[in-house]
């Protein structure tokens, strides 16, 4: 009898071992890192031409790809798509022509693709934009300027993220800019505007304004103005804006 529970032991003991292997290297949702998904128009995360290339500067923009176990899944090619979002001219634009040289761009399906590096890691800074104007007349601080078009008072949960083919979740999509006084360079200036834009945020929920939304916590503050001054940092080392409405754009 005691033989027969020591076999049966050494069987189950087996087979998880062999459970555990066959889960070994496949994408796993629930251990997985999943960010916002931001599309803005002047990449600030990749460095493209700075001194940290490839490096993500901001866990929001970082997808991580475990397994069952909890390891780290290395050579997985993630795909952001944006498919079920809205097409172009449209709330959710993606750019035709991303800066990031590591990403693949499949405009038949609206699609993303970028590999893990040996941590399993991978950094999108996906350049879009939205046709979605907000003049936020009700901003009490412009003292007779014109009313500054600060972006969408939200986002739209529609991008699913996928990683060697596994879905690891569908979501939240918001639209940033950087050139927020639209003439073509992110300066100073700009960053004028986005002290405005948090001013306007102080206001309460309804001053909430997605473009100044540099990190995607659901806020616009004094952390958003510091990415600001990278995204300054970056266009005089040679990132440029990427133009809209001219773009292109995936249809």
């Amino acid at each position: 009898m005691t033989g027969l529970v020591r076999k049966a032991t050494l069987l189950s003991a087996c087979g998880l071992v062999l459970a555990g292997a066959a889960m070994a290297g496949i994408p796993n949702a629930a251990n997985s890192q999943k960010p916002c998904i931001i599309l803005m128009d002047l990449s600030n995360s990749t460095n493209n031409v700075g001194a940290n290339a490839g490096v993500c500067s901001q866990p929001a923009l970082k997808v991580i790809v475990r397994d069952a176990l909890n390891n780290p899944v290395a050579n997985s090619d993630v795909v952001l798509d944006f498919s079920t979002c809205s097409a172009s001219p449209g709330p959710t634009m993606v750019a035709t022509n991303q800066a990031d040289p590591a990403v693949t761009t499949a405009c038949a399906g609206r699609t993303l693709l970028k590999t893990t590096n040996a941590l399993g890691e991978v950094c999108f800074s996906a350049l879009g934009a939205t046709n979605v104007t907000d003049a936020s007349g009700a901003y009490p601080f412009y003292n007779g300027l014109a009313a500054r078009n600060l972006g969408p008072n939200a986002g739209v949960v529609c991008c699913k993220v996928y990683a060697s083919g596994q879905l690891l979740g569908t979501q939240l999509v918001i639209v940033n800019k950087y050139d927020l006084n639209a003439d073509g360079s992110v300066t100073a200036g700009d960053g004028s505007y986005h002290l405005a834009a948090q001013g306007f945020a102080l206001t309460g929920a309804s001053g909430y304004r997605t473009f100044g939304d540099y990190n995607c916590d659901g806020a616009v503050n004094a952390g958003d103005g510091s990415l600001h001054l990278s995204a300054q940092g970056n266009a005089l080392a040679g990132e440029t804006v990427y133009p809209y409405p001219a773009g292109p754009y995936c249809p």
